[in-house]
């Protein structure tokens, strides 16, 4: 797997990465709705361990109110938790791919990106806060066989999407691979 992921990223390397620039979130638009769910909902419902508090509002919108979750980040279970203290990551943060494509991308693309489930994952709302716009050779979860699924779902979603990285960056998570596992609590440069 490690020189999948390696021979993934070396082809889709920049020279130099670009500089951080104004992100658009607003651009993205929101969660989806379908039948009366959104994708938060639908990721929180899809990564549940257990049965989940639902509130159905006067809108018929169904909301989760409280559950328990493995958050990706610690691992630690999240007991019978208030659903607003869980956030729902974007593996790959909106305004990093802001910066390198979405923000020539049509409205569309971007909210389908936005709402990509499978580069959503569960975890406590600080930890997100914590890692913001940071990407995975900067902030991984601490457990080794998360952070390669992280590792994975990013690279996997730079494909998909068409995203560039530079080639300090390919180098950043070519270490970061090769090393396989965060060497503390989170890998936090």
């Amino acid at each position: 797997m490690v020189k999948l992921l390696v021979s993934m990223i070396s082809a889709i390397a920049w020279t130099t990465a670009p500089a951080l620039a104004d992100c658009d979130r607003d651009a993205f638009k929101d969660w989806k709705t379908k039948d009366y769910t959104n994708t938060r909902a639908l990721v929180l419902e899809r990564d549940a361990k257990g049965q989940l508090d639902w509130l159905k509002r006067g809108t018929g919108q169904h909301i989760v109110r409280r559950g328990t979750w493995r958050d990706a980040f610690t691992g630690q279970t999240l007991h019978h938790i208030t659903a607003k203290n869980v956030h729902v990551d974007h593996v790959i943060p909106v305004c990093f791919a802001w910066d390198r494509g979405a923000k020539h991308w049509t409205e569309g693309k971007r909210r389908s990106f936005y709402n990509d489930r499978s580069l959503l994952i569960v975890t406590e709302a600080g930890h997100n806060q914590a890692k913001g716009a940071r990407p995975p050779w900067e902030y991984l979860p601490r457990n080794c066989k998360d952070a390669r699924n992280y590792a994975r779902m990013f690279m996997d979603g730079v494909q998909r999407y068409s995203l560039k990285l530079s080639s300090d960056e390919v180098a950043a998570l070519h270490k970061q691979i090769a090393q396989g596992c965060p060497s503390s609590d989170y890998v936090d440069s």
